[in-house]
């Protein structure tokens, strides 16, 4: 999950969780000298000990733990390059820098930006569809994208353009619509015949001009 903007940021980087209590559904982070106990639901899906950003819950926001698929990583401020809009990280005594908001993956794994731009009009009847379904349509055609060409996974090895697959059965519905919508209706296409003469050698009941000798044999035999 990225935030709109650096200056949106809401996140506490480094977070530990050191307690976790399911039966009253309690857990309780530690982040950079601070304590910080909080009602959660799903307390018992994380492991006492985990790292990674946190993000308080306010009147806009909802509670967010995310732990870093890389625990050795850490935030290391010293290198930002906020003109580039660049974050510094660390694993080790290894530091280097990722797009900002993007948590990088194992061993500090990223895939840099790559895309273009495709400006599209979009009909209002999906735009509605969108709505009430509660969803972003531009998070819709993100997520069909990313499954449909099987990008990374955001938590392994993300990506700096937000693109991620959401898991093997959405990657093959996506690619079963595709193949059965765009691949079989290309293959159903009558091939064209390509137009032109063909050579007079492969032409119907053409005749090979003869060899010169084949042609002084043949003046050799009327003489006799």
């Amino acid at each position: 999950m990225m935030a709109g903007s650096e200056s949106e940021d809401a996140f506490l980087y480094d977070a530990i969780l050191t307690q976790t209590d399911p039966h009253r559904r309690v857990m309780v982070f530690s982040v950079s000298g601070a304590v910080h106990s909080l009602q959660c639901e799903h307390a018992g899906s994380f492991s006492g000990g985990a790292v990674g950003r946190l993000r308080l819950p306010t009147e806009r926001h909802p509670f967010v733990f995310q732990i870093y698929a890389d625990q050795r990583l850490r935030r290391w401020q010293e290198i930002d390059d906020k003109e580039a809009g660049r974050w510094g990280w660390r694993i080790g005594e290894r530091k280097f820098t990722v797009q900002w908001g993007v948590l990088p993956g194992r061993n500090g794994a990223v895939i840099t930006r790559d895309t273009k731009r495709l400006e599209l009009d979009i009909p209002n009847d999906f735009l509605a569809r969108c709505e009430q379904a509660l969803c972003d349509p531009q998070l819709v055609l993100k997520a069909f994208i990313s499954d449909l060409c099987s990008l990374s996974s955001q938590f392994e090895r993300p990506r700096e353009d937000g693109y991620s697959n959401n898991g093997p059965a959405a990657i093959e519905l996506a690619n079963h619509y595709f193949k059965q919508t765009f691949e079989a209706t290309q293959a159903q296409l009558p091939v064209r015949k390509r137009r032109g003469r063909r050579p007079k050698s492969q032409q119907s009941g053409s005749i090979r001009p003869k060899s010169v000798d084949s042609a002084v044999d043949d003046r050799q035999k009327a003489t006799r």
